[in-house]
């Protein structure tokens, strides 16, 4: 236990060098490695721009080389085309839905459960709605006026 000396006591072993830790890493090292680490950056970037333009220019002469034929013209994506003018097919689906918002129905016979077209049905909820409020107006009015009575 000969070598533990209290906090703040200057060892002479020591010698005269610096009393801190020495860094493991120098500033040079570290800027060195980040410029050499955007250099590949660039060049990776740089090859793989070439890489593309021949890529490019492949397809471009694979295209001039194909039949007339095999042309897409219309703008599509690629077979195997499903619907033949999805624009039309869309609009149908649109017309036999408000048809069938527009009348009436069975959804489940058995059941008893009908479909009606979508006005009455907005027409009918409209006057229950109206019913409604007014039957709780009435009452609203009947206790007020029941209360009313009773006050003096």
């Amino acid at each position: 236990m000969d070598d533990m000396q209290p906090q703040g006591v200057e060892n002479e072993s020591d010698g005269p060098g610096p009393r801190h830790e020495p860094l493991d890493l120098s500033i040079q090292r570290i800027v060195l490695f980040a410029v050499g680490l955007g250099l590949l950056a660039v060049i990776v970037h740089v090859v793989l721009g070439f890489m593309m333009e021949g890529f490019r220019g492949r397809e471009k002469r694979a295209m001039a080389m194909r039949p007339e034929r095999y042309q897409d013209t219309t703008g599509q994506f690629p077979p195997p085309r499903l619907q033949d003018s999805p624009n039309e097919a869309f609009a149908n689906l649109r017309q036999r839905s408000r048809e069938r918002l527009d009348e009436y129905g069975w959804v489940d016979r058995k059941a008893g459960i009908a479909r009606i077209p979508l006005e009455r049905a907005i027409e009918i909820l409209g006057r229950r709605e109206t019913e409604e409020r007014d039957a709780s107006r009435r009452e609203r009015d009947a206790k007020e006026a029941g209360q009313g009575e009773a006050k003096p």
